[in-house]
Parts: C-alpha cells; structure tokens; sequence
C-alpha cells in the first residue's frame, strides 16, 4: 500500500523480515505506531495512544521534542545536521547511558525493504501535515541525525518507546486527569499509592458536581503519609514537610501509638499518630491529624476542603440523611467510619470525620461528620485527630 491517503495511512500495516528480525525489530506504519490515533486527517499536533508498552510512550518531535532533546544531549544542535560525533553517539553500542545503540533497519515503503544497514528511521507521535508525520532519521552516508525529520505515514519505519516519569499527585494537573472517573496517582513523599476522582464539569451544579467544584480533584482514600516505612517516610517518625512537595513546610510530631498526645488548643499544635485500631483495620489504616497538622500535610498542589465545600459535597451526596451518609460511604469516594483519635480511639467502624480548612475561633474548627444517618459539618477542638481528604482544582 503505497498512496498517500486514507486508504493507506488508516489501516493497521506492521512488518519484519525473519532474516532481520532479532536484530532489527519489526516496522509500522504511523496509523499502528500510534495505536490508530494518529491517522490521514490527523494534520498537527501530538497524539495520546500508541502500541508502546503501559506507561511507555512514542517520543514527541518538534523544537522541544524528546528527539530534539536527545539531539542536543548528545552534542547535536536539535534541529539536525551531517556530525560525526552525535552519529556515533546514537548508533553506538548501549554503554552506562552514553550511548544510544540505534541500530539502522532501513524502511519498507509498499512491499520493497530498503536502506538496511545504512539508514535508520523512528517514529514520534507528532503529525507533520495530513499524509506525513515526524521521525527521528539517522544516515551512515553522510553521519547524519535529523531530529525533526518527516515522511509519509503509509511507510513503514522502527519504533522506540520512551518511559512516561511516574505520575504523582504532585506533578500531575487536576485539569488533566479525565472528567468524571477514577485515576491513580502516588504520593511523592513516600510513593504510596492513592486514587482520585475528578468530578465533571459539564452539567448542572448540585447534580453533576457539587456547587460550585466542578472540574475538582477529590483524593477517594484517606491520607496515610507516615503510616508505612518507604521513601522518606519512615512509621512512627515526625514528619519532615518540604515546600517542594508539600501543602507548606513544616514539622508534625509523632505520637506513636498515642504515646503523649497534646490537648493544646491552637494551630500550633501539629502532630499525627498511625491507624489502624486493631479489629478496624478496613476503617482506620490511615493516619490522624491535629488541626493544625492538617492544614500542612496535604500533598503540593491540593489543601484541604473548605467548610462550605464540604456542606457543598453533603448536599451533593444527598444531604444530611440516611442516604447522604451511604453515598460518600460508595464508590467513587469511599469516605470511611474512620473515627478519631482523642487520647484513645474513639467511634471506629461508626462514625467518620475529616478536618476542613476553615475555623470556628482559635481553639476549634470546622470538620465533616457522618454516621450512618447523618452527614454534615460542625465544629470541635483542634486538638482532635480525624482523617485527611484533600482536593486540586488546576
């Protein structure tokens, strides 16, 4: 298949040639290297999808593509030239990361192979114009690299797969997560694990979304930093807040096992303990924050919830009722009978509560509470450990 048009580029074409194979790898057209997202009509831009692996993706091209990148990495300009040592940096054999080892498989365009041995050409996932898009061209006539090169998307070239940098909540956008579903991200200070939801932002307030948070980020488990030994994190140790990856920097003292737990009525008093109460783990495997602590834990880029998008999230779920209290309780935002921590355990398995951002005086603020009839926010002593939601709006 060799025209320029639709009926080429929009079908699924992949090639190797066994003789070739183990060494060199099979060739695609743009359509199956992309994944079919990236087809004729496809003119500008980046696609999302490709064939490479999960959590893998196509290099983009273009100034700042991860092609033009490399280029330069590797002693090239990023727009591409005839130089020897930027070639022998690419096409030499893979040692600690200096060199790249891209080997030279040719093209196949129609059912001719050509060029094995002298030229090699990647895909990336940035379309050039309707019927071509770009690559990555090495030439051993000439010792040439051009990052930004481009050709049509019926030909069938390699492909390399770059590895996507792990998604956390700290370097992933609210406003890029899709609308109305789950997804996973991890916190960067201790590398565990957290789902989230993004409520829509199309429909009607109180209904779709809660008044006035549409297009919101909303953490559906409980904030547990501290509560597992991993990263910088260790159990039962104070935390160490940064303002690179933290709501503020700060220090919040353990109280392991509830070992000296203040009453200290005020913002100052910032200290956490580890969950779970034994025979509630399913409701209490997370951490307990003070008031205080509270405001400073959430991860960079979320805080905690506002008294009134709290109230806003109550009537959302239904209000205060029965059913309110069953609907933060089910999937998608699992809201738990956590309890809380007040010098011993306290309504684990009945009764949740999560602090807000907002103050009554300056020895309590507001919280959200439910059981399993009611749901709404009132307020108490800051002193009090309850469990951590935390939200992103960008």
């Amino acid at each position: 298949c060799t025209s320029n048009s639709s009926a080429c580029d929009d079908k699924p074409l992949a090639y190797y040639d066994a003789s070739t194979r183990s060494s060199y790898g099979a060739l695609y057209n743009w359509y199956t290297a992309t994944a079919g997202t990236g087809t004729y009509n496809t003119s500008s831009g980046t696609v999302s999808s490709s064939i490479c692996p999960k959590g893998w993706r196509l290099p983009t091209s273009g100034t700042n593509g991860d092609f033009a990148i490399l280029d330069i990495a590797w002693g090239g300009t990023g727009e591409g030239r005839a130089n020897a040592n930027t070639y022998s940096t690419f096409t030499g054999a893979y040692t600690s990361g200096s060199n790249g080892g891209f080997d030279l498989p040719g093209y196949i365009d129609g059912s001719s192979l050509k060029n094995v041995g002298t030229l090699g050409i990647w895909w990336s996932s940035t379309a050039y114009s309707s019927d071509r898009a770009h690559y990555l061209d090495l030439y051993s006539g000439n010792t040439r690299v051009l990052p930004q090169s481009y050709n049509y998307k019926y030909v069938g070239v390699s492909v390399r797969c770059i590895m996507e940098p792990p998604k956390t909540m700290q370097n992933t956008a609210c406003s890029s997560l899709p609308e109305g579903q789950t997804s996973a991200l991890s916190d960067a200070r201790d590398n565990q694990a957290y789902t989230v939801y993004r409520f829509p932002t199309t429909g009607t307030a109180g209904t779709n979304y809660p008044t006035g948070m549409a297009g919101y980020c909303l953490m559906t488990k409980d904030l547990s930093l501290g509560y597992v030994t991993g990263g910088s994190v260790t159990k039962d140790a104070d935390l160490t807040l940064t303002a690179d990856d933290s709501a503020a920097a700060d220090t919040i003292t353990a109280r392991p096992n509830g070992s000296g737990w203040s009453t200290t009525n005020s913002d100052n008093n910032r200290q956490y303990m580890n969950g779970p109460q034994s025979g509630h783990e399913a409701e209490s495997s997370h951490s307990y924050y003070s008031y205080g602590a509270a405001q400073k834990v959430c991860p960079k880029g979320w805080r905690l919830p506002t008294r009134a998008e709290y109230n806003n999230i109550a009537t959302f779920m239904g209000g205060n009722s029965s059913t309110g209290s069953s609907n933060i309780r089910n999937t998608p935002y699992n809201f738990v009978f956590g309890g809380f921590y007040s010098g011993g355990w306290n309504n684990v398995g009945s009764y949740g509560r999560y602090w807000s951002s907002t103050k009554y005086d300056s020895s309590r603020g507001y919280y959200l509470y439910f059981v399993s009839s009611t749901l709404g926010t009132t307020y108490t002593y800051k002193y009090n450990g309850f469990s951590v939601r935390c939200v992103a709006t960008s």
